[in-house]
């Protein structure tokens, strides 16, 4: 019996370990298959969207390390960009604590890609490089690009190893991940027909720089769960209030398409198909509108809808619907928009009973989505 007994304490604490190591490779099966790309779901609220933390220890320094932080700060203040990154050079080879290192080495990332943007041979940032010369066809980067976008990342990666603090070397990775994807790198390698990181990296050498970048987006994914792209197809829902001879109050619903989750800094937006519905609170009636295409231009400020077309219904001793085309102008910041309608019904036996001048007052946003971020 004894022996039986050791037997099977002896089975199961190998089918223990067999299974441990089971778990264990699975597991890093898993985690390796982690993927910025394809891991995405196609639906979902943008408001609850991963956002870079704003726990950033090194970004509000205190005691002794902001004495220190202020010092330096008062030795760069007046210089100019190029000059800035060598005096920054200089002092974070001194006697400064790791997490001020960290906002210098942060610093002089910042400094390349947005202020100095290009200098020599190398390029920090295609797309303030290039503007609207930038080929978005292209699926290498040339040397130049390759070189700065090194350059920078290694500034990231000294300030990541200085930071004494797991919160500030995540807000900095995310700070990276942004950098790649922002300032053009990322899309300057990427095709259609890029579905996932690894279908998009297997088109580099391992050994490249290209590769490299990639895997440095991959690796920062997989330790902060942070998505950088921003663009997206969302439903957009909306409150209306108009105001004419008559004031009137509503919704609309429709399919959008927006280059930033947050409303404060999308710089376009346009929409693909929308349907309005307002109601006047002086007659009763209703008016019902449909927009095939309806886009913000010049930094999401001037908003133009020419395709707006609907019918009233419900006019004052008028049976059935009269339809009418209704252009529109206005301004908009984030979710809000302020317009100027003008309403022209087709039928002039009605037109005395509608609107002519509509001053137009909205909130809306797609804040559900219905694609993955782009």
């Amino acid at each position: 019996m004894i022996f039986l007994s050791l037997i099977k304490i002896k089975t199961m604490k190998t089918t223990l370990t067999t299974l441990s190591i089971c778990i264990f490779f699975l597991s890093n099966i898993v985690l390796s298959q982690k993927d910025i790309i394809a891991d995405q779901k196609g639906f979902g609220l943008t408001f609850l969207a991963e956002k870079k933390s704003r726990k950033c220890n090194i970004c509000r320094l205190e005691g002794e390390e902001k004495i220190q932080m202020d010092d330096v700060d008062q030795k760069i203040e007046g210089l100019s960009s190029k000059n800035t990154i060598e005096k920054l050079m200089e002092l974070i080879s001194m006697n400064y604590a790791d997490n001020v290192k960290a906002r210098m080495a942060m610093t002089i990332a910042r400094v390349k890609f947005q202020e100095i943007i290009s200098e020599d041979s190398l390029i920090y940032s295609i797309n303030r490089h290039y503007y609207s010369d930038w080929d978005e066809n292209a699926l290498s980067l040339n040397q130049n690009e390759i070189d700065g976008a090194l350059d920078v990342l290694a500034w990231f990666d000294k300030s990541i190893n200085y930071a004494g603090d797991q919160d500030s070397k995540s807000y900095l990775q995310k700070l990276r991940m942004d950098y790649i994807v922002q300032e053009g790198f990322f899309y300057d390698m990427k095709n259609d027909s890029d579905y996932s990181l690894k279908r998009m990296s297997s088109r580099f050498d391992e050994s490249s720089d290209e590769r490299k970048i990639l895997d440095l987006l991959n690796t920062d994914y997989n330790k902060t769960g942070y998505v950088p792209f921003t663009a997206y197809a969302g439903i957009n829902t909306g409150l209306i209030y108009s105001y004419g001879k008559d004031s009137w109050i509503g919704g609309e619903i429709g399919l959008d398409l927006v280059d930033h989750r947050n409303p404060f800094y999308n710089r376009e937006r346009g929409s693909i198909f929308t349907v309005s519905f307002q109601h006047n609170l002086n007659t009763r009636s209703n008016d019902i509108s449909f927009d095939a295409i309806d886009f913000t231009i010049n930094n999401d400020i001037i908003n133009l809808n020419l395709t707006q077309f609907g019918f009233h219904q419900g006019l004052p001793g008028v049976e059935g619907v009269k339809w009418f085309y209704r252009p529109e102008i206005g301004l908009a910041y984030g979710p809000f928009y302020l317009g100027y309608a003008y309403n022209l019904t087709f039928n002039k036996d009605s037109r005395s009973l509608t609107e002519k001048n509509m001053l137009v007052v909205k909130f809306s946003y797609p804040l559900i989505r219905i694609s993955t971020y782009q």
